[in-house]
């Protein structure tokens, strides 16, 4: 079944098991069309679990070792160029968690 794709197997990690209690959601306003170049960036830390832009807000769901750590992320970004305000909402807990990327609907490994 997974061979056909009908069947897909997935991880589930607590990753304060990995050193990364703390999760936050980030909400970060752009402008002039920055958000393309933000979400990149933004999706290529290590800390990110995932991103997503709407508009001109990018929404993306980080994880973080310490308080400090996602103080100087928050900080870092709102230095970025094109950025007018990024804000951090803290998790207090996470129920479901997925390691899998999708493009067009469908698992990035299933892609073709």
């Amino acid at each position: 079944m997974t061979g056909s794709g009908a069947l897909f197997i997935r991880a589930v990690l607590d990753l304060n098991l990995f050193g990364f209690p703390l999760e936050s959601l980030l909400t970060i306003s752009c402008a002039g069309g920055e958000t393309q170049k933000l979400g990149e960036y933004l999706a290529g830390l290590s800390v990110t679990r995932w991103a997503a832009a709407s508009g001109d807000q990018l929404h993306a769901q980080v994880a973080a070792a310490t308080m400090d750590d996602l103080r100087i992320l928050v900080n870092e970004l709102h230095g970025r160029e094109g950025v007018v305000s990024a804000r951090s909402s803290m998790f207090a807990e996470v129920f479901k968690r997925s390691t899998l990327r999708y493009r067009n609907g469908l698992p990035e490994d299933a892609v073709a």
